[in-house]
């Protein structure tokens, strides 16, 4: 069942005891939507008891850097509730941006989706 946010943000799918988030944004720079997408996430995150994430970037193009922390901050947000965070569908032009700030090395990122699911 996939479940729309109230702004089409984000669409969340729970895939057994794994919540699958996907970005209906091709490109996230404006600082008022990262602010409301933050609030989504972190709301879904304290409001669940599931604590296995994916956001699946596969349709993000461009982002911002205000983006990528907000990121790892809702990682560190899961691990102190025992929780993992992995990111997938990272295009090519933005995977040189995480490489840059070093996001490989401080959160899990597989290829697509379904090899986020089996990593759980």
């Amino acid at each position: 069942m996939v479940v729309q946010f109230p702004q089409p943000f984000l669409a969340e799918e729970r895939i057994g005891d794994v919540t699958v988030v996907k970005f209906n944004l091709t490109e996230i720079l404006d600082e008022r939507i990262i602010r409301r997408i933050a609030r989504q996430l972190f709301n879904l995150v304290e409001h669940s008891q599931n604590r296995r994430l994916i956001l699946n970037l596969g349709g993000v193009g461009k982002l911002s850097a205000t983006l990528l922390g907000t990121l790892l901050a809702l990682d560190r947000l899961l691990r102190s509730q025992a929780g993992t965070l992995i990111l997938c569908g990272i295009h090519d032009g933005l995977r040189d941006i995480f490489h840059i700030f070093k996001l490989p090395q401080l959160v899990r990122i597989c290829q697509d989706e379904q090899e986020a699911l089996q990593a759980f």
